[in-house]
């Protein structure tokens, strides 16, 4: 079940150069190997021209302040790429509503909204997006908590400028570059404090250090590896926190919001909510409750130690302290099937799980121990990049070193379970929990699914979240994997529902035992500006039920130009955002030249005409296309040529040896446009500048007839007519300003609006083929 991903799009020929394959679980190491490899590339770089990837999409970057309060009404500021003329403000959650910031005239004030949180919303994590010229965005996290928000508003990099904080209460910041933000409390003698940072977990580049130290900036107490501080004051007084980047990186991007909460000696206090990473997608089990919830009794490292249990069970625990084993002991008998399968890197914690399960025979000394299993981490169900980007594979891993494994039972009597964390020799953090389960099979699916990223060979090196924001004519491909449980090995279809008006979604279905499908997502051409969060799953028939389950959507963190520089950061999105935009058209669209089913008999040639809908230029002369759908998947690629309005798909089923049935295919590549950027607004950009010119010479004609009338008037009207010339020249002054101003958008419009070649995948509509039977000879 780990197919090779059939969506390279190699674009730029030569050798490729490579990374070892480190997976995107060991963040450390592929660092390591970066840097190892930078004097190798900056020499690479000079020779290899970048090429623009992927059609200008909406992504919104930061927001400020990242959360409010629940109950209350916040005013946020946004900025991002590509979010002009936003004028919408949408959140995951219902409880969460925005209405644009009004100047003094009642006009929206560009990038300002005012937020309100309704008192039931929940608290937590939400998805923030903008609705754009060209669609909904990617999103930002935008977070709801119980306790009074405050935002940092001058600069606070000595002790001297330390920002005063309440206990129980929320900061919004942003570090300054090469700095160290400074923050102050008052705690009363034996008053426990625990000071936490969000910084990762709500989308931010801050890897935070947080140091507590005296009213003089002593320091008490440091935390490097991104967790909170439990500190009990030694005696009352101010004692000053310190926040500052693991390198002493900063900006706009590098924001946290600092928590100070004042807690009761034993009461457990929560780490601030976080996004999910993307192998979190396969948690929790389906139907997994808490009811027989048991916990590891130690000590249990020993064999001589190992906790007595029963299968089947359900148990929570913690690779703590450092190396630790947990030993279980349960008694089965031979032909006995059992699943095991263990959560921990998955509820966020840098583990590795490791399962080793013996047969023991004889007492004491004479024991005699046979293996039986070894499980270990689930595979990714597709090959994954090697090095980060969108190379020789997707930049998401959907496996994990968490585990899901069979236990066959060879024969009678006491078995021994040994639990470790293949990390865990050196680490002594009780935080790194685990929940083991056994279980018998409940055959079950998870699915996630991600905007298809092309395979670059050399030169770009992106690694970009793509929102699902359609153009008139396109089709998004959404690369959709499972991890599978429990042997459950049937085929899986894929449907969305709730789509904007104009939009449609075919799904090629995950074939049985295998491990990838394809979501296509189209717009028509004429599809108005519109936008809806999506349902979207997959429908299988398991012991004769039908199941559904959802599908989650992953997105980068952040748009990644180079993945050499700046390592990504994928993540799980909380809903599946599906927009058009109404104000551009699809560079290309590939279509069938009938909207029908195409019909063959097994074995001889289908041809597909198709018609090519060309909208701008296109550097080359043709697109290399390939196919998507089960059973077509090994059709050799064919060229369509970008000076032609048609073009024909021969498919051979003799060589394909497709069976006969029902089928839903695409064709796909990859083409360079030379795109324009909102040519519209070169056209706007000249009427404000001659409106601004016109105001000017208006201006400048009433400025002159005042001064004549001045030089006319009697003694006692001289001082009105004065002040007249002067509120005229005032105006005459800013609307020159005006005129500057607007020259300025005009160059920049008309820059945007230059040809640039860039390159993006192509797909086309999703085409229906039937296979007949052969005809009897």
């Amino acid at each position: 079940m780990n197919d090779r991903s059939t969506s390279v799009l190699p674009l730029i020929n030569g050798s490729a150069d490579r990374l070892s394959p480190l997976q995107g679980r060991h963040p450390m190491l592929r660092m390591l190997a970066i840097l190892g490899c930078a004097v190798l590339m900056i020499s690479i770089s000079t020779t290899i021209r970048a090429q623009s990837v992927c059609l200008p999409a909406p992504r919104l970057l930061t927001m400020m302040p990242m959360g409010g309060q629940v109950g209350s009404t916040v005013e946020v500021t946004i900025t991002g790429d590509h979010i002009e003329e936003a004028d919408q403000l949408i959140f995951s959650c219902p409880g969460i509503t925005a209405t644009s910031k009004l100047d003094a005239q009642g006009l929206p004030i560009p990038n300002r909204y005012v937020v309100s949180i309704s008192a039931d919303c929940p608290t937590g994590i939400h998805e923030a997006r903008v609705m754009t010229r060209l669609g909904v965005s990617t999103s930002r996290v935008f977070n709801v908590g119980a306790l009074e928000e405050t935002i940092q508003v001058k600069p606070n990099t000595s002790l001297d400028t330390a920002m005063a904080l309440k206990t129980d209460s929320v900061c919004n910041a942003v570090i300054t570059p090469k700095s160290v933000d400074h923050y102050s409390f008052e705690a009363e003698q034996g008053e426990r404090v625990v000071v936490d940072c969000a910084a990762g977990g709500i989308d931010s580049k801050l890897t935070p250090v947080l140091i507590i130290a005296d009213a003089q900036g002593a320091d008490l107490r440091v935390e490097r590896r991104g967790g909170a501080i439990d500190f009990e004051a030694p005696q009352s007084g101010q004692y000053i926190i310190k926040v500052h980047d693991l390198t002493f990186n900063g900006g706009s991007a590098y924001f946290y919001r600092l928590v100070v909460d004042r807690s009761e000696k034993n009461e457990v206090i929560p780490r601030l909510p976080s996004v999910k990473g993307v192998n979190a997608f396969s948690w929790p089990p389906p139907s997994l409750t808490d009811d027989h919830l048991l916990s590891e009794q130690e000590p249990n490292n020993q064999p001589s130690q190992a906790q007595k249990i029963t299968l089947p069970c359900d148990i929570t625990g913690s690779f703590y302290p450092a190396a630790d084993i947990d030993s279980f002991e349960f008694t089965a008998k031979k032909g006995e099937v059992w699943w095991v399968e263990v959560g921990s890197e998955r509820l966020g914690r840098p583990t590795d799980p490791s399962i080793v399960v013996q047969h023991i025979a004889g007492p004491g000394s004479e024991e005699k121990r046979t293996i039986v299993a070894e499980l270990t981490d689930i595979a990714s169900p597709v090959k994954v990049s090697s090095n980060g980007y969108s190379y020789d594979g997707p930049p998401y891993n959907a496996g994990s070193s968490d585990l899901i494994g069979k236990l066959e039972i060879q024969q009678d009597g006491v078995h021994r379970l040994q639990l470790r964390d293949l990390f865990g020799g050196t680490r002594n953090d009780p935080r790194n929990t685990y929940r083991l389960i056994i279980r018998k099979a409940a055959p079950d699916f998870a699915l996630v699914g991600w905007a298809l990223h092309m395979n670059l060979r050399n030169g770009d090196r992106n690694a970009l979240s793509k929102p699902i924001a359609l153009r008139g004519g396109a089709t998004m491909p959404i690369e959709v994997v499972v991890v599978r449980r429990d042997g459950f090995d049937g085929e899986i279809e894929l449907s969305m529902e709730n789509l904007p008006e104009g939009v449609s979604a075919t799904g090629l279905k995950i074939p049985a035992g295998q491990s990838r499908g394809i979501m296509l997502v189209s717009a028509d051409e004429n599809a108005p500006r519109g936008f809806s969060s999506v349902s979207f799953t997959g429908r299988a028939t398991i012991d004769g039920k039908v199941v559904t389950r959802p599908c989650r959507m992953a997105s980068m963190q952040w748009p990644v130009p180079n993945a050499w520089s700046e390592i990504p950061s994928p993540r799980l999105l909380a809903d599946v955002p599906v927009s058009v935009c109404g104000s551009e058209l699809a560079p290309l669209s590939i279509t069938p030249a009938e909207d029908k089913i195409w019909e063959a008999s097994a074995g001889e040639k289908l041809s597909i005409p198709l018609a090519l809908t060309r909208r701008i230029e296109f550097s080359g002369k043709s697109i290399s296309l390939k196919t998507f759908g089960t059973g077509f998947e090994k059709t050799p690629a064919f060229d369509a040529s970008l000076s032609e309005d048609t073009s024909e798909a021969v498919l051979d089923l003799a060589a394909l040896k497709t069976p006969p049935g029902d089928y839903v295919i695409a064709f796909y590549g990859s083409a360079v446009a030379k795109y324009r950027d909102n040519p519209e607004a070169v056209t706007i950009a000249k009427l404000a500048l001659d409106r601004a010119k016109q105001n000017v010479m208006e201006l400048e004609a009433k400025a002159e007839s005042l001064d004549k009338a001045t030089a006319s008037v009697p003694d006692e009207k001289a001082l009105e007519s004065k002040q007249a010339a002067q509120d005229v020249a005032e105006q005459l002054k800013s609307a020159k300003a005006a005129v500057t101003a607007a020259e300025q958008r005009l160059k920049a419009a008309t820059s945007r609006a230059q040809p640039k070649d860039i390159v993006d995948i192509i797909s086309s509509t999703p085409i229906k083929v039937r296979i007949k039977p052969a005809e009897q000879k």
